[in-house]
């Protein structure tokens, strides 16, 4: 900033123009001062970026390895709950099975000793 005062008052060799102001018309000096500021953030943004996307990557890394870590816990899971599962049909088929077997065993009249062609009819002893 002051390199420009410097040279725009003292240097110039005429003094400019009240009316005009330090940089007339085609701006020469303003597009100068753009283009330097432009040259220089240019590559301060792409190192910005630059950071960003390598800060990107390392979170993408970590979930990548959060998310295997729940994906092998969750078929853990699973198993325990499929050897659950297989445990209780199990069991539940035991208790109907016996279940079936009492009502069976209920249901049929017990024998009696010497069958049914052991029995003496009652009117052959009268």
């Amino acid at each position: 900033m002051g390199w420009s005062l410097v040279n725009t008052y003292l240097l110039g060799g005429s003094s400019p123009k009240r009316d005009e102001g330090p940089d007339p018309y085609p701006y020469q000096f303003f597009n100068l001062a753009l283009a330097i500021l432009v040259a220089l953030q240019g590559p301060l943004i792409v190192m910005s970026q630059n950071r960003q996307s390598m800060k990107d990557r390392a979170t993408a890394e970590t979930d990548f390895r959060v998310n295997l870590k729940n994906e092998v816990g969750i078929e853990a899971l699973q198993r325990e709950v499929a050897a659950f599962r297989a445990e209780a049909v199990k069991r539940l088929d035991m208790l109907e099975r016996a279940s079936l077997s009492s009502r069976v065993g209920r249901e049929i009249a017990p024998k009696t000793p010497g069958g049914p062609l052991g029995a003496k009819p009652e009117s052959a002893t009268d």
